[in-house]
């Protein structure tokens, strides 16, 4: 058990520090997902999705920089470029979430 390696002085294997600092940056996330979702609700808070209405958890990837509106940072003149045609219709494939 994890709680039983970790209060050896001396854990024998070097993958149960490991295995502990994973599970405690998963929940360090996702108190601060938490946070920002109490605070800011579940809208895009910047970027090409701006308001956009998101879920309150991310299928793939980090949900904070996606809430923030940074994640798709680098691609913000693409997106803004294609929003900015008068295409009828513009077909996504292959986003986790879908927005």
């Amino acid at each position: 058990m994890l709680s039983s390696d970790l209060t050896n002085s001396s854990p024998k294997r070097p993958e149960t520090l490991n295995n502990a600092l994973r599970l405690l940056a998963k929940w360090r996330h996702t108190l601060l997902q938490n946070t920002v979702i109490q605070n800011n609700g579940t809208r895009v808070l910047s970027g090409p999705f701006e308001s956009l209405e998101y879920l309150s958890q991310s299928l793939e990837g980090c949900y904070i920089p996606k809430i923030l509106g940074w994640y798709e940072q680098p691609l913000h003149k693409t997106i803004e470029a294609v929003i900015s045609t008068s295409y009828d219709v513009i077909l996504n494939i292959g986003c986790a979430e879908g927005y």
